[in-house]
C-alpha cells in the first residue's frame, strides 16, 4: 500500500466525516429554530383564546400565564438559536470541511492514476509538497476523526482509466450529483406544496373572519398560519435547494460531456482525468463561494 495515497485518502475520509457531522448539527439547529418559532406562535394564540374565553377553563388566569410563559421560553430559544445561526460560524466550518474533503479526494485520484501533476518525475516527491500545501489550509479548521477509518474504496496506486471512470466519474455523477438532484427536487416540491397549502388556509380563514359574527374569532388563526408559513419558507430557503439542483445538474452534464470526448492514447486519457477533477473542484469552489456570500449577506442585514 502506498503510504502517500493512504494518507490522502484518510484525510479525505476525516474531512468528509467532519462535513457530515457539522451539516447534521446545522440541520438539527434549523429544525429547533423552526419548532421554537411555531411553538411561540401557538402558545401566544392559545393564551389569547383563553383570555377571550373561546377556550373556557376554571382557572383562566393560571392557564393563560402558563401559555404566556411557554411562549416567552420559545421566543427566547428562537432568539438564541437564531443569533447563533445568523453568525454563520457553523456554516463556514461546514463549507471548509466539505471543500477540504473534495480537495483530498481529488488529489487521491490524480495521484493514483498518475495524472497532472503526477505524470512527470517522481510522484512521491511531488505529493509531499502537495500535501504540505493542503495541510496549510487545514491549520485553522476543526477536524473530527471517525472511530473506524474506511479505506475500502481507496483507489489502488496503479489505477486504470477504465476503473477511474467507473469508480470516480460515474460514482460522483450518478451516485452523488444526480442522486442529490432528485432528493432536492423532492424537498423543494414539498416546500412549495406546504407553502401553497398554508397560503390557501390563510386566505380561507381571512375570508371567513371578514364575515364577522360567529366567524370573527378565526382572525386570530390567520396570524398563526402566517407565522408558520413564513417559518417553513425560511427553513427551506436556508437550504438553497434550487441553487444546488442547478449546480449539481450542471456539473453532472459537464462530466458526461467530457466522457464523450475521445481518449485514444494515455496522454489524452490523463488530460481528461485532469479536466474531470477540475470540473468537480470548480463546482465545489462555486458552491462554497455562493453559500459564503449568502452568510455574509445575512450578517450585513442583521448587523
Amino acid at each position: 500500500m502506498n503510504e502517500s495515497l493512504k494518507y490522502l485518502w484518510e484525510e479525505y475520509r476525516k474531512w468528509a466525516y467532519t462535513s457530515r457531522k457539522i451539516k447534521g448539527s446545522i440541520s438539527m439547529w434549523r429544525g429547533m429554530l423552526l419548532a421554537a418559532i411555531i411553538g411561540s406562535a401557538i402558545f401566544t394564540i392559545l393564551g389569547e383564546l383563553v383570555n377571550s374565553e373561546v377556550i373556557k377553563t376554571a382557572s383562566k388566569d393560571d392557564v393563560r400565564q402558563v401559555f404566556n410563559i411557554m411562549s416567552a421560553l420559545c421566543i427566547g430559544a428562537a432568539t438564541l438559536i437564531g443569533r447563533d445561526m445568523l453568525s454563520g460560524k457553523r456554516e463556514e466550518k461546514w463549507y471548509k470541511a466539505r471543500s477540504l474533503a473534495e480537495a483530498y479526494k481529488s488529489e487521491s485520484y490524480l495521484f493514483a492514476i498518475k495524472a497532472q501533476p503526477y505524470n512527470q518525475g517522481d510522484r512521491n516527491k511531488t505529493v509531499i509538497q502537495r500535501i504540505k500545501n493542503l495541510s496549510d489550509k487545514t491549520k485553522k479548521a476543526e477536524q473530527l476523526v471517525p472511530e473506524k477509518m474506511d479505506t475500502s474504496k481507496m483507489p489502488p496506486p496503479d489505477l486504470s482509466y477504465v476503473d477511474y471512470l467507473k469508480n470516480r466519474v460515474e460514482n460522483q455523477r450518478e451516485g452523488y450529483y444526480l442522486k442529490k438532484v432528485v432528493e432536492y427536487q423532492k424537498k423543494s416540491g414539498r416546500a412549495k406544496f406546504f407553502s401553497t397549502l398554508l397560503g390557501g388556509i390563510g386566505i380561507s380563514l381571512s375570508g371567513l373572519a371578514a364575515l364577522g359574527g360567529q366567524f370573527s374569532h378565526l382572525a386570530i388563526w390567520v396570524t398563526l398560519v402566517t407565522t408558520i408559513s413564513g417559518a417553513v419558507a425560511a427553513f427551506y430557503a436556508a437550504s438553497r435547494y434550487q441553487y444546488l439542483i442547478l449546480s449539481y445538474r450542471s456539473v453532472a452534464d459537464r462530466l458526461k460531456t467530457l466522457q464523450l470526448e475521445p481518449a485514444e492514447n494515455q496522454a489524452q486519457k490523463l488530460d481528461l482525468v485532469y479536466r474531470f477533477e477540475q470540473a468537480i473542484i470548480t463546482e465545489n469552489n462555486g458552491w462554497m463561494t455562493e453559500f459564503m456570500d449568502s452568510v455574509e449577506e445575512r450578517e450585513r442585514q442583521h448587523s
